[in-house]
């Protein structure tokens, strides 16, 4: 280890620099066709929306809008802070929001977020430079949070969306994407410079930001061993989450190191396909998860760092129901179910499955070995579990096409609880007519739920959402299209000279705002 320490250590970095360490590269940092986690998490510095949404019970709060005025239940009326500016200094204007949500809602140019986008706005009117109105399909409660969606430079973002839009129409190849032509915000940063696996931000001078690093890399190590020795070595500053508790005990040892936990509504869960065989019986994903040993995987895997789940939302959440069936670790009753969905053991207490399933996951070490873990207790019941890893690309678009029985993922933004919408509702299930877009990839149907989903978004008044919520959570128990695992804690192991770095609940970089370096 000292010798590998050594071949990863450099010049000490700069104080005027942060340096991010993290396992996958940033493909795209455009907020209308982000999809990976953290091509989210980084658009956000760049391009942050009218509002933020990144405290776990909290309102969502006023970013670029100064104000926004419900005039009724489909029309907003969005004023714009008059000093919100561009990192040129061109002030963001309405005609800036206006294209940004039409851009993404136009079938030219294949943004991920169409179908949402479509199926609540009837248009954006521009009223002044610095006011617009969103008008709405039909009442919706949540409005207001869905306005945590960057809004991009239209100056910059045209040119190149009219090139897609004249090949889209001609039939001619897409033009090759340029990532240095990728439109920015009018957040803290913007995009200095790029390569495979290094993005370099610097502050956007004339963002209202408290003072920090002027530069930002995020380096991107694909290997767990080398990124965590890179830390060690002194070639970057921080690492937030995916680092296995035997590292974080090492971390923690280490004199120049703080390692730091906070509560998240990030869930960890195994997604079940409601169309493939074996996962299809309720029976059979009952049997699962009284199977799995949950308090002693977050014990000896996470060391106490997580909290068991009962669903989708964390429990201060404030739409939260604890009022739901729970699946207690219990083999002798995963047995009795498996007996009847019909796979009776075969061979009494000898090696023969009563079942086998395939198991999809990212190739990330860590995931892979909590999967062979929980493949494990399964065996002890008689599920003979075939693990999976895939590189993350292919897994997504395995899952988004049903290619598989049983996956594990993680959702981080669970704030706001109309999140159960995207997950759970019928229209939302993936198939070739949305070009496979859309989370519900458990293929989970059902009509009181779709129907208590469509009047929860439909009501302003929250004490009244909530025991709508409280039903659909009950539901969702029952069915198991899921099983949720565990809300992990965030972790953040940093070089000691890193301080004021605030950690977000959902996982979210808005730390990298607040950070100063020691010198």
């Amino acid at each position: 280890m000292a010798g590998g320490i050594t071949g990863c250590r450099r010049a000490a970095i700069s104080s005027d620099e942060l340096v991010l360490l993290n396992e996958s590269p940033i493909k795209r940092v455009d907020p209308r066709f982000t999809v990976g986690s953290w091509d989210v998490k980084v658009s956000r510095l760049l391009a942050p929306g009218l509002v933020s949404v990144d405290n776990l019970g909290a309102r969502p709060q006023l970013a670029l809008a100064q104000s926004i005025e419900a005039e009724s239940e489909t029309s907003y009326l969005v004023t714009l802070r008059p000093d919100a500016r561009f990192a040129d200094g061109r002030p963001v204007d309405a005609e800036d929001v206006r294209y940004t949500f039409a851009s993404v809602r136009d079938p030219l140019l294949g943004s991920p977020y169409r179908k949402a986008w479509n199926e609540i706005l009837t248009d954006v009117d521009v009223l002044s430079p610095g006011q617009v109105r969103f008008r709405l399909r039909r009442a919706r409660a949540p409005f207001i949070t869905d306005l945590d969606f960057g809004i991009v430079d239209r100056r910059r973002a045209q040119p190149q969306d009219d090139a897609v839009r004249a090949a889209v129409k001609s039939g001619a190849p897409l033009p090759p994407f340029d990532p240095r032509a990728e439109p920015g915000g009018a957040g803290p940063f913007v995009v200095a410079s790029r390569g495979p696996d290094r993005l370099e931000l610097a502050r956007n001078p004339f963002a209202r930001v408290p003072p920090g690093p002027q530069r930002v890399v995020i380096r991107t190590i694909r290997d767990d061993n080398a990124r965590f020795l890179a830390l060690m070595g002194r070639s970057g500053d921080l690492i937030q989450n995916g680092i296995p508790p035997l590292v974080l005990e090492t971390f923690e040892k280490d004199p120049r190191l703080v390692v730091t936990y906070a509560p998240s509504a990030m869930l960890t869960y195994i997604g079940f396909n409601l169309d493939a065989p074996g996962t299809s019986d309720l029976r059979v994903r009952q049997a699962i998860a009284c199977a799995i040993n949950r308090p002693q995987i977050i014990a000896s895997k996470f060391r106490g760092h997580a909290v068991q789940a009962t669903g989708m939302l964390d429990p201060s959440n404030a739409a939260y129901s604890g009022d739901v069936t729970r699946w207690p670790y219990d083999p002798a009753r995963a047995r009795r179910l498996l007996d009847e969905a019909g796979y009776p053991d075969p061979d009494g207490d000898g090696p023969l499955p009563r079942l086998r399933l395939t198991w999809k996951t990212s190739a990330q070490r860590f995931r892979v070995a909590l999967a062979q873990v929980i493949a494990r207790q399964l065996a002890e019941v008689g599920i003979e579990v075939d693990v999976r890893p895939f590189d993350l690309a292919t897994f997504i678009d395995d899952v988004n096409k049903g290619n598989f029985q049983l996956l594990s993922l993680q959702v981080t933004d669970v704030i706001e609880p109309d999140m159960l919408r995207p997950f759970f509702h019928s229209s939302r299930i993936p198939s070739a007519e949305t070009h496979f877009d859309g989370k519900n990839r458990f293929h989970y149907r059902n009509a009181v739920v779709d129907r208590l989903l469509d009047d929860a978004a439909a009501v302003g008044d929250f004490s009244a959402r909530r025991p709508l919520y409280a039903q659909v959570q009950r539901r969702l128990a029952d069915d198991l299209p899921m099983l949720p695992l565990w809300h992990e804690d965030n972790v953040v192991a940093a070089r000691r000279t890193v301080e004021n770095y605030l950690i977000s609940p959902t996982a979210g970089l808005g730390g990298m705002v607040t950070a100063t370096k020691r010198r």
